[in-house]
């Protein structure tokens, strides 16, 4: 009777760490990470001691999560290589779904210690739509002339955003012109700042 109590309990566990999807774990964490932020007064934090700060805030979130993490991205808490894409994927749910952060990544780009290539607003890019990808935060590759493929990142609303990210086909493979953003996100697995473009407009050229 005990034994098939166990073997019952494994296969439950089992079960449940296959379903998990990536996803899944990612907004799992995302919303411990948001939660773990709310007490914390992030506008006092500058990009000298943001990297400890934010590290500790997320230790906690990675920890508790170290089993899923470890059965969805195949590898564990040691691997660099899968805490730096854990990393990225809680940093990129976090600009989309905490308030919070984006708000403490948009002051951390704008304070650019007076390097203005870091931050450039509505910057325009010609180029070629060769794919758009949805999820839940959604992507855009855009190729320019020079063959060169651009990613680009869809945080916030703009004119026809429904249809090109659910039916592309108006945009997809045509020359267009692309106004973005760049802002700067907080890798908290590498302990830097990525900058990544933001999409704020779409037109046929």
């Amino acid at each position: 009777m005990k034994l098939t109590l166990l073997i019952t309990c494994l296969l439950v566990i089992t079960t449940a760490t296959a379903q998990l999807t990536k996803d899944s774990l990612i907004n799992r964490m995302g919303i411990q990470a948001c939660k773990a932020m709310e007490g914390k007064d992030l506008s006092k934090l500058n990009k000298s001691n943001a990297q400890q700060e934010i590290g500790l805030l997320l230790l906690p979130v990675f920890s508790n999560n170290a089993t899923e993490i470890a059965a969805v991205y195949g590898g564990n808490l040691m691997d660099q290589a899968v805490m730096q894409k854990v990393g990225t994927d809680i940093a990129m749910n976090l600009i989309s779904n905490c308030p919070k952060f984006m708000e403490f990544s948009m002051a951390m780009a704008g304070n650019n210690g007076g390097k203005q290539d870091e931050v450039d607003a509505n910057t325009t890019l010609k180029g070629t739509l060769v794919s758009v990808v949805a999820g839940d935060i959604a992507t855009m590759n855009v190729k320019n002339s020079k063959g060169v493929v651009q990613k680009l990142y869809v945080l916030t609303q703009f004119e026809d955003d429904d249809n090109v990210i659910a039916n592309p086909k108006k945009y997809l493979n045509k020359k267009i012109v692309v106004t973005f953003n760049n802002m700067e996100v907080y890798n908290a697995t590498t302990k830097k700042y990525k900058s990544i473009k933001v999409l704020e407009a779409i037109s046929l050229d």
